[in-house]
């Protein structure tokens, strides 16, 4: 702080390019030893005595970013995204010169403020951070491998944006535009095909969306891709293969909770009505049954086909499930959980939470986490993290990775 106010003072008497140097040279240091405040305050002051100076421009954006954007957390607060939202603006001002110029920041914190806005569900917001970037300019290179670069970024944080936004037109345009460069890796060319899809589906166009949908099921376990490939058959009248995908698609891992599964049994039950009344009316009970169990309010089409034939069940909605999955079977890709018979049990630690089904346990004495699962749809509870809990080893098919890797099985709490 001390040197700060002395460059201060020199800026009275000296405004050469010697000193907007070394007042950039602290901002640089301030910034990297986290002191954002101060490496704010500060290159703000000295951009009033060198306007539009680059070598100022550059620290104050990057404090800002690391200050208001790259603190967010992980699942960002309302506060954090507005907070994110006003330091994009600011460093787009900033930078509306040099936007894509190497060293810029805007870039980098207008694509992570769009991403922090998504998870907010503040899709509109994070359509128009966007739209402040084109693209074609923006760099592909790979600072890290484990992060696509810039423009591969923008088309899936655009693509998603727009999907959630319901702007289906724009959405299979961007899509397209990204499809048809090389800037876009296979892993990622997966989402925004799915993407494409769904957005062609919700515009009615479901001979474009099907080939695609039944190419993308096989190659990735995804719950809800199968589920809009069986609503997509039931739009294109095949009426069997749509049952078929339906029944192989509630088999297959999922959302732990069988109100996550709700879409797929109503079309089930629509679908079986005229074929098979009596298993239609199971689903149909079900569905029934599933929304007493959680409050929602009835539905009068669901209520009525279960009155149409004067059925009732006291069974709870997991025992009518039960009741059903002897029929249901898997489209999906192999996954193989191979657990020894007499595997010894090893003793762990479950250290995170992916979801309501799944989690990673640290085994006692072994560096790496292993993956764990509760079968979907079951009444069992994940144990919460710090659970000492024990387990065996076995493996299965990783499909991100396609290949065979280590994973915990029956794995039961230890007191």
């Amino acid at each position: 702080m001390e040197r700060a106010n002395a460059e201060r003072v020199r800026w009275t008497t000296d405004t050469s390019f010697e000193a907007s140097r070394d007042a950039s040279a602290l901002a640089r240091e301030a910034r990297k030893s986290g002191e954002f405040e101060l490496a704010i305050s500060f290159t703000s002051d000295a951009l009033i005595v060198w306007p539009g100076n680059a070598f100022l421009i550059g620290p104050l954006s990057w404090a800002l970013y690391d200050r208001d954007i790259k603190s967010a957390s992980e699942i960002p607060t309302r506060e954090e995204a507005l907070t994110a939202a006003r330091a994009a603006r600011r460093i787009l001002e900033l930078n509306i010169n040099n936007l894509y110029e190497q060293y810029s920041a805007a870039p980098t914190a207008l694509l992570k403020t769009a991403k922090i806005l998504v998870a907010q569900d503040q899709h509109e917001k994070a359509i128009a951070v966007l739209d402040a970037l084109n693209p074609r300019l923006l760099s592909n290179e790979q600072t890290n491998p484990d992060f696509p670069g810039h423009r591969e970024q923008w088309y899936l944080r655009m693509t998603k944006a727009l999907l959630e936004a319901e702007h289906w037109e724009r959405t299979i345009d961007v899509a397209n535009d990204a499809l048809a460069s090389a800037s876009v890796s296979q892993r990622n060319r997966f989402w925004i095909e799915w993407r494409q899809a769904k957005a062609q589906h919700c515009l009615g166009h479901y001979d474009q969306a099907q080939p695609t949908l039944t190419r993308l099921v096989q190659m990735k376990r995804d719950y809800y891709l199968g589920e809009l490939l069986a609503l997509n058959m039931e739009a294109l009248g095949l009426v069997e293969e749509a049952i078929i995908t339906a029944k192989q698609v509630l088999a297959a891992p999922g959302p732990g909770d069988l109100a996550s599964r709700y879409k797929t049994l109503c079309l089930l039950g629509r679908l079986l009505a005229d074929s098979s009344p009596e298993e239609s009316i199971k689903y149909f009970m079900l569905v029934s049954k599933l929304r007493e169990e959680h409050g929602w309010q009835k539905d009068q089409d669901v209520e009525s086909h279960i009155q149409s034939h004067n059925e009732h069940s006291s069974n709870s909605a997991l025992e009518l499930e039960s009741m059903l999955r002897p029929t249901w079977g898997s489209i999906f890709a192999p996954e193989t959980g191979v657990v020894p018979a007499t595997g010894e049990r090893i003793s762990g630690t479950v250290v995170k939470h992916l979801n309501e089904g799944a989690g990673f346990i640290k085994p006692h004495n072994e560096i790496d986490q292993l993956y764990f699962s509760i079968k979907p749809g079951s009444s069992e509870k994940l144990p919460p993290v710090g659970s000492k809990v024990s387990f065996i080893k076995g493996k299965k098919f990783d499909q991100k990775k396609q290949r065979e890797s280590t994973a915990a099985f029956k794995v039961r709490v230890e007191d």
